[in-house]
């Protein structure tokens, strides 16, 4: 149900690990994750499970869920992401208890940020604001809500109360996200092939990339470092974004707009004279040209980039670029400052890619930049860098650029979650 990156050690839900890290989402809040990334449960009378695109939970006492097991805990237990429909036509002792629960807890949770935003709105400084405008929209939207209003329940499951459970393969669960985005019925029941022949008859690609499900979850309780990081993505989305870019340990706050061929052009001397293990298309040439390896390691470009942001939020992007690959990686982290004075990680990506993967146009809209084409026509006069030299050069820029883009695609993914529902999707802040 949603994609995303895993955080540096507490704050994110449903998200998928994409290269190196990708939104952390909560734990067993997974619910993103798996769904979009396929972790499905299944079954039906007259087909077997493993014929099926859900994954198959066997209870211990009697009957199956069929859904999305979102989470495996480390002592047996599981959560478990069900429709509403399948379990209104499942129903027994042990599913009602679950339901029953996930209906409490779902109401606990609504009850918390209602509680959260009429604080909120009672402050001065709202009213007026797209901040405010959003928090009033999320009031009237909570105050309607039912408590089984979303279209899946999340079940917690005990180790006692699990037998076994048989996954299905990652391409059929695909086919059953896709299955559960347009309305099919009996998903749950359905075989790949007769899945993906009723996805073609909608007008459905089922090759396609699934779409995002977050919204069609149930909330759940958040504590207030995570309802403080759910603002700051309402602030960075709503309001002046902060936003640094870099390569290694040095970042720079770049303006709102900035983004795209800006750190193309800063990276450009960087491919030219140092490369990430060092060693450039130029040698030692242009060293002094170079920021700092593109290979740096840990966290010291967050640390620069926490010292220059006084609106306590902040997206930083560095690229390691790989010259002889052809290929860069770009690395995204969303932090933001807690009220006591800490910092904590609320998303966290890593995209890699090559010029293959860049949209069509993209070097020559590099080589046309008025910020990169006198260096180039400077390197050229000089004789010090060849065509041959350059496009190499180029080429990792475009692959930063589709790389980059991949990335901005996820963040934006995170912030539409957060902007449509407050109370989901859950986050997990982790502490630096």
């Amino acid at each position: 149900m949603h994609r995303s990156s895993r955080p540096a050690a507490d704050c994110t839900w449903p998200c998928r690990r994409r290269g190196h890290a990708r939104p952390a989402w909560w734990r067993w809040v997974v619910v993103v994750l798996a769904v979009m990334t396929g972790r499905l449960i299944g079954g039906h009378a007259g087909v077997r499970a493993a014929d099926t695109c859900t994954d198959t939970v066997h209870l211990a006492g009697r009957g199956e869920l069929r859904g999305a097991v979102l989470d495996r805990r480390p002592d047996g237990g599981l959560t478990v992401a069900v429709r509403r429909s399948w379990l209104r036509d499942h129903a027994s002792a042990e599913v009602d208890r679950l339901a029953a629960e996930d209906r409490r807890l779902a109401a606990a949770a609504r009850g918390d940020v209602s509680r959260r935003i009429e604080r909120l709105l009672d402050a001065d400084g709202e009213e007026g604001t797209r901040r405010g405008d959003l928090l009033e929209r999320e009031r009237a939207r909570l105050r309607a809500a039912r408590d089984d209003d979303s279209e899946f329940a999340i079940l917690d499951l005990a180790p006692r109360a699990v037998r076994r459970v048989i996954p299905a393969n990652p391409a059929d669960a695909r086919l059953a996200r896709w299955g559960w985005h347009e309305g099919l019925d009996d998903v749950e029941a359905l075989s790949a092939r007769r899945l993906r022949a009723a996805l073609v008859e909608a007008g459905v690609d089922p090759d396609g990339e699934p779409p995002d499900l977050a919204d069609r979850l149930p909330p759940r309780p958040q504590d207030d470092r995570e309802w403080h990081a759910r603002l700051a993505l309402v602030d960075q989305a709503l309001g002046t974004p902060v936003t640094f870019q870099g390569v290694g340990s040095t970042v720079v706050r770049v303006g709102d707009g900035d983004a795209g061929l800006a750190d193309i052009v800063r990276l450009l001397p960087q491919l030219l004279a140092g490369g990430e293990a060092g060693g450039g298309l130029l040698g030692d040439l242009f060293a002094d040209l170079a920021p700092e390896a593109a290979g740096a390691r840990g966290d010291d470009w967050l640390a620069v980039a926490r010292s220059q942001a006084p609106e306590g939020r902040f997206r930083a992007t560095r690229v390691r670029p790989d010259v002889g690959a052809g290929r860069a990686t770009v690395e995204s982290v969303f932090q933001v400052r807690l009220p006591d004075g800490t910092w904590a990680t609320a998303w966290r990506d890593t995209a890699t890619a090559g010029g293959d993967d860049a949209p069509p146009g993209a070097a020559d809209r590099i080589l046309a930049d008025p910020r990169v084409k006198p260096l180039l026509e400077g390197l050229r006069a000089l004789g010090i860098a060849d065509d041959a030299t350059i496009e190499k050069a180029v080429a990792v820029g475009v692959a930063t650029l589709a790389a980059q883009q991949a990335s901005d695609a996820r963040f934006a993914a995170l912030q539409s979650d957060v902007l449509r529902r407050l109370d989901i999707p859950r986050l997990e802040m982790s502490a630096e």
